[in-house]
């Protein structure tokens, strides 16, 4: 009986033997690893590998807590809205990040805030009136609406940095009413009111109406009776108050704005890493927007998700050069240009800035059924804007999941 046991153990290793021995003889078995093997790589392989995600050559200038990219990242909120801080500081949690915090200007909770909206208002009347502007009837597609030139310091180059006390054009409407340097607009003038009642709504029926807003060219789009409402003032006023800080710093790094509202992909900062070294010589860089025809230019260098958009709205995620944001602010004060359209529309109409989108978005805004609005009533659900894996997706599964 043992030696029936030993004599079948003999067998099934002599089978298993002749099975491997077969395999390893089978002709096709052996042209393909030989192909896999020896076939040397081809100059595709080469370009497609020298093109990959994050080039080995790439050195991140600054730390993970700015994605390595950046050498500072802004949040625009309004010092009320401490939900949307608890917000933002969860993603800066979530992927140890570090922000600097920048108080928007809100007309609806601060006095001084809602005088300063309303100078801005009257000013723009006021300008807009020594050059003969007049609201035109809208009857025609596109009524000009008045003659138009940029100040003397906004030309292109125009990248020195600027000192603090550097104040010219519309920075002078800033200025509280004791400083002697601040304008004077004539008593006999018209004037916009904006106030406001106890519970904080404002009233925007007395005196004069706010100006026009203006498009493209400087021009009035038939239909459209769009004012200079204090949301749409005081988001112009707190971008640019950040850019201004930017113009005035020593920092030569480029700098990320995002708004309070923001969800981004969990992956940003290799993403980020893989596009930036695409991109030499960029200026501005939107990471999200609500609309750009960047799609529809060609790409960038290879990368299928870079373009250059020649119209593009929304500024929720962007980052700036230092030196594009002192061209920038010099454009921006110009008494003709300041606060004439939404913030995002100047990057439309401002050809001496080197921008690129960023298609699809990585960043986008939060829908307002979550964290309402403090300008407009715009929801991405309604854009069909989502992200692959955000960072804020996570922290609603975590808590859903019982994990937060």
């Amino acid at each position: 009986m043992p030696r029936l046991k030993f004599c079948m153990i003999l067998l099934w290793i002599v089978a298993v033997l002749f099975f491997l021995n077969s395999f390893a003889s089978d002709p096709y078995v052996q042209i393909s690893a030989s192909f896999d093997d020896q076939r040397p790589k081809s100059k595709l392989h080469d370009i497609l590998e020298s093109s990959g995600p994050i080039s080995p050559a790439f050195k991140p200038p600054y730390g993970d807590q700015t994605l390595g990219v950046f050498q500072r990242i802004w949040i625009i909120t309004l010092e009320t809205r401490q939900d949307r801080q608890d917000h933002m500081r969860a993603l800066a949690e979530a992927l140890n990040l570090s922000f600097t915090y920048h108080f928007a200007r809100d007309p609806y909770h601060n006095a001084t805030d809602r005088q300063t909206l309303e100078d801005v208002a009257n000013f723009v009347l006021w300008e807009r009136h020594q050059v003969e502007y007049k609201d035109p009837p809208i009857t025609d597609t596109l009524t000009r609406l008045f003659p138009f030139e940029w100040s003397e310091d906004a030309q292109p180059g125009s990248i020195a940095r600027l000192r603090p006390d550097d104040i010219q054009g519309a920075d002078l409407w800033l200025l509280p009413d004791s400083d002697p340097r601040k304008p004077t607009i004539p008593s006999s003038f018209p004037r916009y009111i904006l106030s406001s009642d106890e519970n904080g709504h404002l009233d925007q029926t007395k005196g004069e109406k706010p100006p026009f807003v203006v498009w493209q060219d400087n021009a009035l789009v038939e239909g459209i009776d769009t004012r200079l409402d204090p949301p749409i003032t005081a988001c112009w006023l707190s971008h640019y108050e950040v850019l201004r800080k930017i113009a005035e710093s020593e920092d030569e790094g480029p700098q990320l704005i995002f708004e309070d509202d923001v969800d981004f992909e969990w992956d940003l900062q290799q993403r980020l890493y893989q596009i930036l070294p695409k991109v030499p010589g960029w200026e501005v860089l939107f990471l999200g927007h609500c609309f750009s025809d960047g799609a529809m230019n060609p790409i960038v260098n290879g990368m299928p998700y870079l373009h250059q958009p020649s119209h593009i709205m929304c500024t929720h995620a962007y980052a700036i050069t230092p030196s594009a944001a002192r061209k920038l602010v010099r454009y921006l004060r110009s008494p003709l240009f300041a606060f004439s359209r939404p913030i995002d529309h100047v990057f439309n109409f401002i050809g001496d800035l080197e921008k690129y989108s960023i298609e699809p978005p990585v960043s986008i805004q939060v829908p307002k059924t979550l964290l309402g609005s403090d300008i407009g009533t715009a929801d991405n659900a309604e854009r069909m804007q989502y992200l692959v894996d955000g960072v804020f997706q996570r922290i609603l599964r975590a808590k859903e999941m019982g994990g937060l």
